[in-house]
C-alpha cells in the first residue's frame, strides 16, 4: 500500500492510543483518510468469527482489551495503523499479522466516492471468549458546520530581524467557514479567493469578504447542506472553477453552473490549473482534460501516448510544450508528440510525481517522492536533471521576481529554496498554525498567501 504521502482529515480520534500503544508506518495512502463517513467500511463475515479463527484457541490464554485503527483503502485492502493494548497481553506482531491479511473487506464511501477509511475496533478478552466492537460504523449523521463570526480580527506577528508582518486568519478569529484549505487564488482585480474543505471565501480586502457554502450556493451542496470544496482555480476571465463533491462547479461572478457527467466529460477530477494561455486543465483519475471555453480535449491512454491515465498536475510552458505530472513519471507534448521521462530512462528517483511547475528561465521543477524519501527535481534548457532531497511536496509556486521557489509541503509547513539553500517556515517558527501546507499565492507585490490545513496566512516576508 505505497503512495506518495499520507493526508489526514480525522474528524475525531475515535481511539486514544496511549504510552504503550503501537503505531505502524507501513500503511500509507494517497487522498483523505476519514474516521467518520455516511457509509463505513463493510466486512463480509463476522469480525468476532474471524478472529477467534486466525487465533484459534490461543486468545483464550489471552485477558484485556485490544483497541486498533485498520486502515480500509478504496480497494478494500486492510492495513494495521495502530495498537494499543496496555491492557492486554497480546503481542502486538501478532495482531499486526492478523490483520494484515484480512479479506473480505468493501471500502467506505463519502458521497457516493470509495474513501479511505479507519476502522476503529475494540477486542475485549474473558474467560469465557473474545468480543469484537466495531466502534465507528454507524453512519455519520452530516450536519453543516456553519461559522457565526461577522469580523474578521486576524492574529499579527511581526519578524524582529525582516520587519515583516505575518497574519493568520481561521475559523475561531474570522468569517472562514473552515480551517482546512487546499488552494488560494487571486483574480485580475486582486480579489484573493481561498477554498476550503467547508466552502469558498472571496476577501475584496479586509472589511469585504463574502462566503459561499451549500447553506447559500445549492450548486456546491451536498446532503444537508454539507460543502465539501477540495480544490480551485481562477481563469484569466474571472471565473472561479472549483471542485465540490465530486463536481467541477464554475462561478462567473453572477451565476454558479455545475460540470458533470451530463454536460462534459469531467469526472475523477483532482486538480484543476489554468496556463498563461487562459486555458483550463482538469487533472483526472481518467486522464488529462483541456477545455478552452468552447471545446474539450481528453488525453488518455485509450487515445495518446500519455504514459497514465492518473494525471497530478500539468504546466505549459513559454514554448508551448505541455508538461504532465503523473504517477508514471513526467510526460512532454510537443508539436503533437508524446515523450516520457521517468525512472528507467532519466536519473529521475521516482516515477509518481505531484506537482509540476516552470521559471521564466526555461527550467522545470517538479515534486516525487514519499515522506522521508522526497525530492525537488529540477529540469533545465539542457534537459539535465538535479535532484534535492525535500518533504512531501504538495505543490510549487515560483516566485520569478525574487529567482524563489516555494513549496507547499505535507509535514514539513512551506519551504523556500532559492537555488543554493532550503529555508523552512513551520509552526516553530512562524505563525503558520500547520506543518500540512497545500498552497502558495505570489502576489505581484511579492507578498505570499498561503493555505494550510489550520486557517489562511499573509505575509510580505519576502
Amino acid at each position: 500500500m505505497k503512495h506518495p504521502f499520507i493526508i489526514a482529515i480525522l474528524s475525531s480520534l475515535l481511539i486514544q492510543t496511549t504510552v504503550s500503544a503501537q503505531i505502524f508506518s507501513d500503511c500509507s495512502v494517497e487522498a483523505p483518510l476519514f474516521v467518520r463517513v455516511e457509509q463505513a467500511a463493510a466486512f463480509n463475515g463476522s469480525l468476532q468469527q474471524y478472529f477467534e479463527n486466525e487465533w484459534k484457541g490461543a486468545f483464550r490464554d489471552f485477558n484485556g482489551t485490544i483497541q486498533l485503527q485498520i486502515l480500509i483503502d478504496t480497494g478494500g485492502k486492510a492495513c494495521c495503523m495502530s495498537v494499543s493494548n496496555n491492557y492486554s497481553n497480546v503481542p502486538s506482531a501478532k495482531i499486526k499479522e492478523a490483520v494484515n491479511k484480512m479479506t473480505g473487506w468493501t471500502a467506505a464511501r463519502q458521497n457516493n466516492h470509495a474513501v479511505n477509511f479507519s476502522a476503529a475496533l475494540q477486542i475485549i478478552f474473558n474467560q469465557s471468549g473474545l468480543s469484537v466492537n466495531y466502534i465507528n460504523e454507524k453512519p455519520l449523521v452530516l450536519k453543516p458546520v456553519i461559522n457565526t463570526n461577522t469580523s474578521n480580527i486576524p492574529d499579527i506577528t511581526k519578524d524582529r530581524k525582516t520587519k515583516s508582518i505575518w497574519k493568520l486568519w481561521n475559523f475561531s478569529n474570522s468569517m472562514i467557514p473552515g480551517n482546512l484549505s487546499r488552494n488560494v487564488a487571486m483574480d485580475q482585480n486582486g480579489v484573493v479567493w481561498y477554498c476550503t474543505d467547508n466552502g469558498l471565501v472571496r476577501i475584496a480586502d479586509d472589511d469585504h469578504w463574502q462566503i459561499f457554502t451549500g447553506l447559500n450556493v445549492p450548486a456546491l451542496s451536498g446532503k444537508n447542506g454539507i460543502t465539501f470544496t477540495t480544490g480551485m482555480a481562477v481563469d484569466k476571465s474571472g471565473n472561479v472553477w472549483v471542485r465540490s463533491l465530486g463536481n467541477v462547479v464554475k462561478f462567473d461572478g453572477k451565476q454558479w453552473s455545475v460540470f458533470d457527467t451530463s454536460n462534459s466529460p469531467l469526472k475523477l477530477v483532482q486538480k484543476i490549473t489554468v496556463d498563461r494561455n487562459g486555458i483550463i486543465w482538469f487533472c483526472s483519475f481518467r486522464g488529462l482534460i483541456k477545455y478552452d471555453g468552447k471545446t474539450w480535449t481528453i488525453y488518455s491512454t485509450s487515445n495518446s501516448a500519455i504514459a497514465s491515465d492518473n494525471i497530478k498536475d500539468v504546466y505549459t510552458d513559454s514554448n508551448q510544450t505541455i508538461w504532465v505530472a503523473t504517477d508514471k513519471g513526467i510526460n512532454k507534448y510537443t508539436n503533437g508528440n508524446w515523450t516520457i521521462l521517468n525512472s528507467t530512462n532519466t536519473s529521475l528517483p521516482e516515477n509518481d510525481i505531484s506537482t509540476i511547475k516552470g521559471d521564466s528561465a526555461g527550467n522545470i521543477w517538479a515534486g516525487t517522492g514519499i515522506r522521508d524519501k522526497s525530492y525537488l527535481i529540477k529540469i533545465d534548457t539542457a534537459n539535465h536533471i538535479s535532484i534535492f532531497p525535500s518533504a512531501a511536496i504538495w505543490n510549487i509556486t515560483v516566485d520569478n521576481a525574487a529567482h524563489k521557489i516555494w513549496l507547499a509541503t505535507n509535514g514539513r509547513g512551506l519551504v523556500c529554496f532559492d537555488g543554493a539553500s532550503f529555508t523552512q517556515y513551520d509552526k516553530s517558527n512562524s505563525i503558520i498554525p500547520s506543518n500540512t501546507v497545500s498552497d502558495i499565492l505570489v502576489d505581484k507585490n511579492g507578498d505570499k498567501w498561503i493555505s494550510t490545513f489550520g486557517g489562511l496566512v499573509f505575509t510580505g516576508k519576502k
